[in-house]
C-alpha cells in the first residue's frame, strides 16, 4: 500500500481540524457516486482525491481517479459512512482516532472490490478519446490523415467509455470486448478501402491498446463517478455480434422523385455479414446481421424534370442495419426471399450542403419497403433494397465480394 511518507507537510490540503474535539467530528469525504467516507485523519495533509485513492485503491498515487473528490461537511453519525483508511504512514499502527487499520477490508470483504460485488457502471479508462488509429490517405479527396477513436475526441474530456460489471476483473473483460469491437471495425474499414482504392491505406500509429492495466496511469476500470459520463455506445457494427463473416461490399444508390427529378452515386463502399445454414428440401436460411457503409462524403448532382441541375454534398454519410434479418434461399434458382419490410436501418448525415447552402445535420430511422436478393454459386450476395420516401423512391443495389 503506497502512503504519504510524512504527516502535515506532504502538500495539498486538509479539512478543518477536528481531532481535538471529544468525541472527534468526522469530515464527510465525497469520492464518487459510489463512495462517501467519514474522515478524521487531520494530521495528514493531501488533496481529497488522495485520501479516496488510499481507501479504495490502497495507493495515494491514484488520486487522479477522483477529480470530483471533496470535503462536503461532517458526518452526523460516524457510522453513516465507512471510516476512511490511512493516507499517511505514521511509522506505527494508526490510532482508531484517525482511520481504519490497514488490515480492515473495504467493500466486498472477500475481494476488496470497491463496489462490494454489486453490478454497476464502470469507467473503462480515462483515455478513451486518445485510443485512436491514425490513417494516411494518399488519394484525393480524402484528407492526408484521419483518426478513428474509441470515443470521438471532439466530445468533452469527461465523456468516456463505460461497461456494466460486478467487479474489477469483470469490468476489464467487458472493456476489452468493447475495445476489440472498435479494432474489428477499423480493420474492416481498412480491408474494404484497400479493395477498391489504389494506393492502399497506410496505418501511421500502433493498434489501439485494449489492455486495461493502469499503463498509462488511468488506463484501468474504475466505478463510474468523479464527474465522468458514459459515452454513447460505439455505433460501428451495430447489429453484428460475431456470428457471421464480414465481407466487403460496394453499393450503387439512386433517388427518383415523383416530380421527375433524379440523382445517383456509384462509389459507396462498406461491409456486410451474412451466413447460409439449415439447408433442407431445396431451401436454406440466409442470416444477415451486419450491413454498414463506411462513413464518407457523398457529392452529387440533382437533375430535375426540366434538366436543370443542382449540386449537393452530403457530409459523413453513415447507413447501418439495426437488427438481424433472415430470409429464405431457393437453391435451384439462387434467389433469396425476405419477409415483408424486414430491414430497419439508420441513416445519418453530419451536414447537407445544397447549392452551396448548409442545411445542417440529418438523422432518420427507416423501414425498407422491399428487399430482394440472390446468392451466386461462389457465395457472393446481391441485394436490391427499395425505400419509399416523401416525394420519391430511394434504391440501393449491393454486391458483396
Amino acid at each position: 500500500m503506497v502512503l504519504l511518507s510524512g504527516c502535515g507537510d506532504s502538500g495539498g490540503t486538509t479539512a478543518s481540524t477536528t481531532s481535538d474535539i471529544d468525541p472527534p467530528v468526522y469530515q464527510k469525504l465525497f469520492c464518487n457516486s459510489t463512495t462517501t467516507l467519514c474522515w478524521n485523519e487531520t494530521a495528514c495533509k493531501a488533496p481529497p482525491g488522495d485520501f479516496c485513492a488510499a481507501h479504495i485503491d490502497g495507493d495515494i498515487l491514484k488520486g487522479y481517479k477522483y477529480p470530483a473528490a471533496a470535503f462536503v461537511g461532517t458526518c452526523t453519525d460516524p457510522l453513516d459512512f465507512p471510516k476512511s483508511k490511512c493516507a499517511c504512514d505514521y511509522g506505527v499502527p494508526a490510532d482508531e482516532e484517525y482511520c481504519q487499520n490497514d488490515d480492515d477490508p473495504t467493500g466486498d470483504p472477500t475481494t476488496g472490490d470497491p463496489t462490494g460485488g454489486v453490478a454497476t457502471d464502470w469507467l473503462c479508462t480515462i483515455h478513451s478519446q486518445t485510443k485512436c488509429v491514425e490513417h494516411n490517405y494518399t488519394t484525393d479527396p480524402f484528407p492526408t490523415n484521419m483518426k478513428e477513436c474509441w470515443v470521438d475526441p471532439n466530445q468533452p474530456d469527461n465523456v468516456q467509455q463505460c461497461v456494466f460489471a460486478e467487479d474489477l476483473e469483470g469490468a476489464r473483460t467487458a472493456c476489452k470486448a468493447e475495445c476489440d469491437k472498435v479494432l474489428t471495425d477499423v480493420n474492416a474499414n481498412i480491408v474494404t478501402y484497400n479493395m477498391f482504392n489504389d494506393p492502399d491505406l497506410e496505418i501511421l500509429s500502433p493498434p489501439i491498446d485494449c489492455t486495461f492495466d493502469d499503463v498509462p496511469l488511468g488506463d484501468e476500470p474504475m466505478p463510474l463517478g468523479g464527474g465522468y459520463q458514459c459515452a454513447p455506445e460505439y455505433n460501428a457494427l451495430v447489429a453484428w455480434g460475431g456470428s457471421t463473416v464480414l465481407k466487403s461490399m460496394r453499393a450503387t444508390v439512386a433517388l427518383a422523385t415523383s416530380t421527375g427529378g433524379s440523382t445517383g452515386y456509384g462509389n459507396t463502399i462498406g461491409y456486410i455479414g451474412y451466413s447460409v445454414s439449415g439447408c433442407a428440401g431445396g431451401t436454406c436460411v440466409v442470416t444477415i446481421d451486419a450491413l454498414e457503409t463506411i462513413k464518407s462524403d457523398v457529392p452529387g448532382i440533382f437533375t430535375d424534370a426540366a434538366g436543370a441541375q443542382t449540386t449537393y454534398l452530403l457530409q459523413d454519410v453513415d447507413l447501418h442495419l439495426f437488427q438481424k434479418v433472415q430470409g429464405t434461399l431457393y437453391q435451384s434458382r439462387g434467389t433469396v426471399v425476405f419477409p415483408t419490410e424486414p430491414f430497419v436501418g439508420g441513416i445519418s448525415v453530419s451536414d447537407a450542403i445544397v447549392a452551396g447552402a448548409s442545411l445542417g445535420p440529418w438523422e432518420t430511422t427507416q423501414v425498407l419497403t422491399q428487399a430482394t436478393g440472390s446468392i451466386s454459386s461462389a457465395g457472393a450476395l446481391t441485394l436490391n433494397l427499395t425505400l419509399n420516401v416523401s416525394g420519391g423512391v430511394f434504391t440501393m443495389a449491393i454486391t458483396s465480394n
